[in-house]
C-alpha cells in the first residue's frame, strides 16, 4: 500500500470512531430515562444465569434447536 492509501483507511477509522463517541454523548445527554428509579429489591435468582438455561433444556425442541446452531 502507499502512504496515500494508508492515510484514508486510518482516517476512515478515525472517523468511525468520532461517529461512535458523538452517538454515546447524544445518548447520554439527550435521551431521556425510561425507567422509574424505584427502590426494589432484586431477588438474587433472578441473575443466575444457568435458570434460563436450565429451562432451554427442559423441552425437547429448544434442546434440539440448541444442538443444532451449537455444532
Amino acid at each position: 500500500m502507499q502512504h496515500r492509501e494508508k492515510t484514508y483507511l486510518f482516517h476512515s477509522f478515525v472517523a468511525a470512531g468520532a461517529l461512535s463517541i458523538g452517538n454515546l454523548l447524544l445518548a447520554l445527554l439527550l435521551l431521556p430515562e425510561s425507567c422509574e428509579r424505584k427502590p426494589t429489591k432484586i431477588a438474587l435468582s433472578v441473575l443466575n444465569p444457568l435458570k434460563s438455561l436450565s429451562w432451554a433444556l427442559s423441552s425437547k425442541k429448544t434442546f434440539a434447536i440448541m444442538m443444532i446452531f451449537s455444532s
